[in-house]
């Protein structure tokens, strides 16, 4: 069913099928083109959506696939190859699939990964259930591609309070060679580590606290290896700062640096963040939504902060402040344009209108952005709160997803939950762009001890683990 934009708002919406299409025209400058872009309805329209997206070939079609983290339930969508989504399946996240009930169950991320090494996607969504918080695992089918096994799998040991973003790591690559977890929780913020086993089990590991401020709130988390020791790092935001913790190597974290986006300290909302090199000096560097002064949706105190790391942990505590007029709630990178230089996309979502979106801000590559002339992506539907960026169609351009929650009051002005796809129309520039796949792929266990000095040269250190790493498959990743 297509749905002219301009109706999408009175239509009345809970008439339509569980999934509807639609689509409108834009028309963007700046030497930075995508198609008309598509919108889809999520499974459930009186539950909100989606709070988080991720990519990978779900059914194994050889084609991209994305699924959402909506209000209960995981929503796939199931590409075809040419820029379609033709199939969709639902996953009920609650214990009972009332598909058009609203209840207190809030999915606040998806994470797309081999808990096994089996090859097949399996699907983790942290969620926060009427009486208790858990990671819920669906674990693939491997009689069924593209299935999953019933019931699915609760994570409670250890996962805190609000569980709020996800991700898969190795956390021990001395010890052994299975995917493991890292958590930032809501309340009481916290990273939490879980070990996994190679069978699609984990266990509670160490976790660092964060703020011990009432008014912080984990959000976000990114990994990648920070400081050069070819171990992943990660960079997490509480709402109140970004933080960096160092992978110890043996299954913790050492709190390495923090700094703040706004400078009115407590009062700013850091809802996200990412990591890339945006200086081209081969360092990693943290790029931060800030969503404004906390309880103040109408606050100006909100931007794009982007910290320069220093190679070892450390962070510039002044960013780079890019203010996009509205405040922002999700940040990805990648390069856009494909002139070599690294961009940042960011969800706007203007909670209360249709004037949300992603804007795409384009890097020179020296650690400065074009500020004058970002690309603006209409969200096709209310509260753009998430974003995901990957080459959907395998031609080597970057696509763009959206995520909108949805505005849900009870009332015949409910708004459902939809997401956004654009496709890139720049020039074919040959071989796809490589998508960084979920599946996290862990080497055999290294036959060489963790202890020892490899090089020879009396020092036990990262040179030793890398030339370990290489021995087992793994090139150096800093060259």
């Amino acid at each position: 069913m297509k749905t002219p934009i301009n109706t999408f708002f009175t239509t009345p919406l809970l008439a339509c099928a569980a999934l509807c299409l639609f689509s409108i025209q834009i028309s963007i400058s700046h030497g930075q083109t995508f198609d008309s872009g598509q919108g889809f309805f999520l499974s459930s329209q009186v539950n909100r959506g989606s709070e988080g997206i991720s990519v990978g070939d779900i059914d194994e079609d050889g084609h991209l696939d994305f699924a959402t983290a909506d209000n209960g339930f995981l929503t796939l969508f199931l590409g075809d190859g040419a820029g379609g989504f033709p199939t969709v399946q639902t996953l009920a996240t609650r214990p009972s699939n009332e598909v058009d009930s609203v209840v207190s169950d809030d999915n606040e991320d998806v994470v797309l990964f081999e808990t096994t090494g089996d090859g097949h996607l399996d699907i983790l969504t942290p969620n926060i259930l009427p009486n208790f918080t858990a990671l819920t695992l669906f674990r693939s089918n491997p009689d069924s591609v593209g299935q999953f096994l019933s019931p699915s799998t609760r994570i409670t040991n250890g996962v805190g309070t609000n569980p709020a973003a996800a991700s898969p790591i190795h956390l021990n690559p001395g010890v052994d060679s299975f995917v493991d977890l890292v958590l930032v929780t809501s309340s009481t913020p916290k990273v939490r580590t879980f070990l996994g086993n190679g069978e699609g089990g984990f266990s509670s590991g160490p976790g660092v606290n964060l703020s011990s401020s009432p008014s912080a709130s984990g959000e976000g988390i990114a990994t990648a290896d920070i400081n050069h020791d070819a171990l992943i790092d990660v960079a997490v935001v509480d709402r109140q700062r970004v933080w960096i913790l160092l992978n110890d190597g043996v299954g913790g974290f050492i709190r390495s640096s923090s700094a703040t986006s706004s400078s009115i300290a407590g009062e700013h909302l850091e809802y996200d963040v990412a990591l890339g090199d945006f200086n081209g000096d081969t360092h990693m560097d943290a790029v931060v939504a800030n969503g404004g002064i906390f309880d103040n949706l109408i606050s100006t105190l909100h931007s794009v902060a982007v910290f320069f790391g220093d190679g070892t942990g450390g962070l510039n505590p002044t960013p780079v402040s890019i203010d996009l007029g509205s405040e922002v709630a999700d940040v990805e990178t990648g390069d856009f344009d494909n002139d070599g230089n690294l961009d940042i996309l960011a969800a706007v979502p203007d909670f209360f209108s249709t004037l949300g979106g992603a804007k795409i801000i384009r890097g020179h590559g020296d650690g400065t952005f074009d500020t004058e002339n970002t690309v603006s992506l209409p969200a096709m539907g209310i509260a753009s709160v998430c974003v995901e960026t990957s080459d959907l169609d395998r031609d080597g351009r970057l696509d763009v997803i959206i995520g909108n929650e949805g505005l849900i009051t009870g009332s015949g002005s409910d708004v459902p939950g939809t997401v956004g796809v654009y496709f890139s129309t720049l020039p074919d520039i040959g071989p796809a762009t490589p998508t960084p796949t979920p599946t996290l792929v862990m080497t055999p266990t290294p036959t060489v001890q963790k202890s020892e000095d490899i090089d020879g040269d009396g020092f036990i250190n990262s040179k030793d683990l890398i030339i370990l790493l290489e021995q087992q498959g793994i090139q150096n990743p800093n060259p």
